[in-house]
């Protein structure tokens, strides 16, 4: 067995069984996971909207994206 970095969360593989995570570590790899998707979607509705490419009112319906 083997450690190894998922997301920036150290979690145990082994070849032959799999990944083994400890308590906690798939909360972890959950929540590091939405928070780079929430900034990822945050830049590409800013970029946009910077380009003229999004409009004011298009930002209303796609607010579930910064939850």
């Amino acid at each position: 067995m083997e450690v190894r970095a998922i997301v920036g969360t150290e979690v145990d593989v082994c070849e032959s069984h799999g990944v083994w995570l400890d308590s906690g570590e798939l909360h972890a790899i959950i929540e590091r996971l939405r928070k780079k998707h929430k900034v990822v979607a945050q830049r590409t509705l800013r970029d946009a909207r910077f380009s003229g490419k999004v409009s004011g009112w298009l930002l209303g319906p796609l607010s579930f994206l910064f939850k």
